[in-house]
């Protein structure tokens, strides 16, 4: 079975998937990914790729490098407004 990010980690990624000048894309060459809490890449990735599997966020496909890719869905923006209201 596979292990469910925390919420803090959950709310990161979608409060930058959120982000419209933000982009994943920017994780091949970029170190610092100016999120509030400090997470590695591997476990920024497998954040975003669970919110993806549970369709929180959708991608794009074909889409031109360092473009947007991720964007929230209803589900997504819905779970970023609780989190938002629980974690502070």
């Amino acid at each position: 079975m596979y292990e469910i990010p925390d919420n803090i980690e959950v709310l990161e990624v979608l409060k930058a998937v959120e982000n419209p000048d933000f982009s994943f894309m920017s994780l091949e060459i970029a170190r610092e990914y100016n999120l509030s809490v400090h997470m590695s890449r591997n476990r920024l990735l497998y954040t975003l790729y669970w919110l993806e599997k549970q369709e929180f966020i959708s991608r794009k496909k074909n889409v031109e490098k360092a473009q947007k890719r991720y964007f929230l869905t209803e589900r997504g923006t819905r779970l970023l407004r609780t989190l938002e209201r629980e974690i502070r």
